[in-house]
């Protein structure tokens, strides 16, 4: 966490106590590797359950495969979350 804005990729679970550090989020970066459980990385179902928890006001999945159709997807999640990027620029104040 840096301000009002948390990275947290390469996860598969968030430990107990460090659910403090990301209340009242502005932007939340997560993991959110492909729909099929993976040991190490949220699926895109773990993903959005987290980030419903966390409830920041912008989640941005990231280390997405290829699996994932950007557009499909994005109309799939709910409101304040979409999937990153390349090349995107987030604005964080």
């Amino acid at each position: 966490r840096v301000g009002r804005f948390a990275y947290c990729t390469d996860v598969s679970e968030i430990p107990k106590d460090s659910w403090p550090l990301l209340e009242d989020l502005d932007v939340l970066i997560l993991d959110a590797l492909r729909r099929k459980p993976h040991p190490t990385h949220f699926n895109l179902e773990q993903a959005v359950a987290h980030a419903e928890k966390i409830a920041a006001r912008s989640t941005y999945f990231t280390h997405i495969a290829h699996e994932l159709g950007h557009a499909d997807t994005n109309a799939s999640l709910p409101a304040r979350m979409s999937l990153a990027y390349d090349g995107q620029v987030i604005a964080c104040h």
